[in-house]
Order: structure tokens, then sequence, then C-alpha cells
């Protein structure tokens, strides 16, 4: 299938009831906030004490871009933090509408409404749109960069996709590697199918929306704290590694017996045997001498954090690579819808926003299922199984996607399958396997599964009525034929 016919093809297809698809987007949007309804308040993750604290004060995070709570500021403000999840998980439905009709050529709201059922109740997307936490939109930035490469329509869609793309690159640092490895393969796919030209022309709006985005989140970083990055703390979660990964503690001790570092008061900490992940107590534990040394000298100590990393990765580049292999390897495995959402105590700073922010749904909150500790026994469909049964299943629709000639869905089943990969890389080597970072994409899995099923279907169907056709001895003027929309 060439790519003029493709484009002619979407241009061709009657619009459809515009009620219809409105509806479809609404009912969508409801389906997926099933989990936070049934929860019986939007849920909650440790960082979402932060980013409402954005939201709330404008405070600055010194660890993460301040991006996603600037972002749901009106929303909270106004509304309310039901807004969030409603909103994102209008969000997530017209994004996924927008890839159904580039794939499939055709507007449906029927195969809208299926495909987001089929999500809600076989995928860990309702644990994210429900959530007021950003790790939504890891995987809706793969699909609108998607959009941007391989179905960009006119010059406006362009640069509105260029847009989106900006924002959600902004609103993760793991997004910004994520969004150029998605860029280089749709360039490599462009090249593929089209040529050098071709190519280049496509990943510039990509490109573009992938260095401002860098650009405004050093900016901000200048003026807030003068300091050009993306993020003044992005350190801390390197050293982390080394400790879960027992490479530090030596590269410290040699440290310590020639030098004075305030990292040595830490190694008591870190070479505790009773502490299986002392990286993970190095950052997060009450206990943890890392906070106080912070205190006391905060830039000191956070340039010492970066010196520390650099040492490691010079003395033991052998165990280096190692940990960030296991890493990556584990990080593939590990996908729980529901990782992290526990209670909270009184004392977290995401408790304490909600009763002095949100006192009037106080309440709601406090008998939550979360709250009550009994929120996992929603997470009762087999999500992770359904996600390594469709990767598995991926070579074979991509196989049948490229003897087809079906340019896009080729593209949508290699950009996923990299989103997948390197997804695994950036969280298993940089931060640590947590179960929740594989599963805010791997849903992408079970939405390539249902177009290429969809795909796979209208092949065999339009084969057979060609089939007909060609034993239908009557003359053309006296067939019938029906139409489809």
């Amino acid at each position: 299938m060439r790519i003029a016919e493709t484009e002619a093809g979407v241009r061709s297809t009657p619009r459809g009831p515009v009620l219809g698809w409105i509806a479809a987007h609404g009912i969508g949007a409801l389906l997926l906030t099933w989990i936070a309804l049934a929860n019986g308040y939007p849920l909650l993750f440790s960082d979402s004490g932060g980013y409402l604290r954005v939201a709330t004060e404008f405070r600055y995070l010194l660890d993460r871009p301040i991006t996603y709570g600037l972002m749901i500021a009106p929303f909270v403000r106004l509304l309310g933090l039901w807004s969030v999840a409603g909103a994102q998980a209008l969000f997530a439905t017209w994004l996924i509408g927008q890839v159904l009709v580039a794939v499939t050529m055709r507007r449906s709201a029927v195969m809208l409404i299926v495909t987001i059922a089929v999500l809600a109740v076989s995928s860990s997307l309702p644990w994210f749109t429900g959530q007021v936490m950003p790790d939504l939109f890891t995987s809706l930035l793969a699909l609108t960069l998607y959009l941007l490469l391989f179905a960009p329509g006119t010059q406006l869609r362009v640069w509105l996709l260029a847009a989106v793309a900006t924002g959600l690159i902004a609103l993760h640092l793991s997004h910004i590697p994520l969004a150029a490895a998605l860029i280089v393969t749709g360039g490599a796919v462009l090249f593929w199918q089209d040529g050098g030209r071709a190519a280049v022309r496509g990943v510039i709006p990509a490109l573009a929306a992938l260095l401002v985005a860098i650009l405004g989140l050093c900016t901000v970083s200048l003026i807030v704290v003068d300091s050009f990055r993306p993020s003044l703390e992005s350190n801390q979660f390197l050293v982390a590694r080394t400790f879960d990964g027992g490479i530090g503690q030596p590269v410290l001790a040699r440290i310590c017996r020639t030098e004075t570092w305030r990292l040595c008061r830490v190694r008591g900490f870190v070479d505790d045997p009773r502490r299986p992940q002392p990286g993970q107590d190095y950052l997060w534990a009450a206990d943890s001498p890392r906070a106080p040394l912070e205190i006391a000298s905060p830039v000191a100590f956070r340039a010492e954090e970066g010196a520390f990393a650099r040492r490691v990765l010079h003395d033991d580049p052998g165990g280096t690579l190692r940990i960030a292999v296991l890493g990556w390897r584990d990080q593939l495995i590990d996908a729980r819808a529901a990782d992290g959402m526990v209670a909270y105590r009184p004392r977290m700073l995401v408790v304490q926003q909600i009763h002095r922010y949100f006192s009037g749904t106080g309440g709601a909150f406090d008998t939550s299922r979360q709250q009550r500790g009994v929120l996992q026994r929603l997470a009762i469909a087999p999500d992770r199984v359904i996600a390594l049964l469709m990767s598995l299943a991926a070579p074979v629709f991509l196989w049948a996607a490229i003897r087809r000639g079906d340019r896009r869905m080729t593209a949508l089943v290699v950009l996923v399958l990299v989103t997948v990969v390197a997804n695994a890389a950036i969280c298993g080597i940089l931060s640590g396997p947590a179960d929740r970072y594989q599963s805010r994409i791997v849903w992408l899995l079970v939405l390539i599964g249902i177009v290429g099923v969809e795909r796979c279907g209208r092949t065999l169907s339009g084969r057979a009525r060609s089939l007909d056709t060609r034993h239908d001895t009557r003359p053309p003027e006296s067939r019938t034929t029906t139409a489809f929309p």
C-alpha cells in the first residue's frame, strides 16, 4: 500500500456521526476511571504529594520536573482531584481514538468503545488514568510521537501534535531519553519506507519538540535555582543504584581511606547487611543520613553525588555494565499495575495536602479502598500475562503488516516494541527496577494486539469478498453491495 493511497483513504473516509464519536469518548473516559471510582477516590502515590504541592503552593521540586504539577493546577484549584482523573482518562481515550483512525483508516465509535473496554478490563491502563501522577503520559508520549511521525496530516495538526509532544516530554525526566529513542527509530522506519528526505522531513517536528522540552526544563531550573539542567537532584538516583547493585560500597570505601568526602558518613548505613536494598533506603528511609547531609550543604553534597556516580563508572565499568544489564532484564519482567498503591500515614506529604487543600473530600480519601489497604483486591485481571502473550504475538502482527504493505501498522508495532524495551532500559538502569515503571507502558502491547486482530480480520474479510466476486458470474451492474461505515 502506497502512502499516497493510505492518506487518500483517510481523507475519503466518511466522517460518520459526530455525536456518536463524541459519546464514544465520554463512555471510554468513564470506563478508564473504573479503578478510581471503585476506590472511592483518585489513586495516589507517595510522589503525588509533591506534585500537589506544586499545584497548590507553587513549590519547586528539586528531583523532578514541576511540569505535571503546573499542568494539573487549574484542575485541582477549580474542580478538585476528580477532574484530574477525568481529564486524563478523556485525553487517553482521544489519543487512542486518533491512533485507531490512523491505522484502520476509518472512524468507528463502536471500535473505540470496544478497544477502551478491552483495555479497561485486561490491561494496566485504568490504574494510571485514575492516578494523580505523570506515569500515564509515558505511554501516551509514544502514541503522540507515532501520530506525529507517521500520521501527521495537515500542517496545523503537525504543530498541534508537536506542541502536545513537547508538553509530554517535559513531564518526566525518563521521557527525554525515551523520546530520543523513539525519534531515532521512527526516522529509521521512515528512511526504510520512503527514503532519506522523507525521514528528515518527518523527524524535524519531533526533534523540535524534544529540544524545546529540554530547553524549557533547563530554563526553569536556571530561573529558579540558577542551574541550567533539567533537574537538580537526578544524581541521587544513580548513587542509590550503585548501592543497590553492590558496586558503590567498595568504591566509597577506597575513597574514604584517602579522601574526606561527606558521603563517607553513609558508609555504615549502606554497608548494613540487614538492608536488602541499601540504595532505596539511602533515598527514602526515615533514618537515612542523606537528608541531614543535604540540608547541611545542599549544593556541595549534590555535586559530590554526581562526582561519586562518575567515579564508580570509572573505577568499575564492568560492574556498572553488569547491574545495567540485570536491571534492564528485571525491568522487562517486573510490571504489576497496583504497585505502590498503599495506605499513607498522616505525616506523609500527600495526606497533608489532601486534608489541607481538599478538606471537603478528606473523608472520602480516608475511607477509600487505598487508605483501608484493600485496593490490591481490584488487581484481578492477569494484565502482566496478557501483555506477555501480546509481546509474543507482536512479531506475527509485524510480519503480517509488512507482508500486506500496511505501513502505519508496521510503524505502530515497531514503536511500541521499542517503547517497551527502551523504557525497561531507562528505568532499570538509571533508577532501579520497579513494577510501576514497566506497568505504565505494557498496556500498549494489548493495544497493538487489538488493532492487529482488527487488521488481520479485515484482510481476511476482504480476501473472502474478492473471492466471492471472482466466482460471481452475474454482470457487475446486477450485483448488490452493502457499504459498511
